[in-house]
């Protein structure tokens, strides 16, 4: 559990505020990902059911390789849209949890009259860095889905 300390010259409640609005900001962030999560399953889902009938339905190779293809086609779409919104969900989260630690930073160097805001500004490095791991991750899931595109492409 992370918790800023009460510094000298800081209200008790001010950190209390703090600290709510990190939690806040971190527990919409898990929402929207779990959100985001649940929608691409239900449509990863759909698809297979809607390819499972199609392919019921054709008699012939050329038309199996073809609903194949199609199939392929728009997994990687999927996969490339799912990637999009899990940046912009992260790339939000990460902007307003900068911010609110950067805040934080500030008004205790104000309060202490000098730079002593390096515990939270380690704070503010140790979140971006957590969240570029999960871009990262992203990321890797992308160029996965580009080289899938161009192995088939080609």
């Amino acid at each position: 559990m992370f918790i800023f300390p009460n510094f000298p010259g800081r209200a008790p409640e001010d950190n209390l505020d703090a600290l709510a609005a990190v939690y806040e900001s971190a527990l919409v962030c898990a929402d929207r990902l779990i959100s985001l999560n649940i929608k691409a399953t239900q449509v990863v889902l759909e698809g297979n059911l809607a390819e499972a009938r199609a392919l019921m339905t054709l008699r012939d190779m050329p038309g199996v390789v073809e609903a194949q293809s199609d199939t392929a086609q728009r997994r990687i779409q999927q996969a490339v849209d799912y990637a999009v919104s899990f940046n912009e969900v992260i790339a939000e989260n990460q902007k307003e949890l900068g911010e609110l630690l950067k805040n934080q930073a500030e008004g205790l160097a104000q309060a202490q009259g000098s730079s002593v805001a390096s515990g939270p500004m380690l704070a503010v490095d140790m979140v971006k860095t957590m969240l570029d791991a999960a871009t990262r991750s992203r990321d890797h899931m992308l160029d996965m889905a580009k080289q899938l595109d161009t192995s088939k492409k080609a």
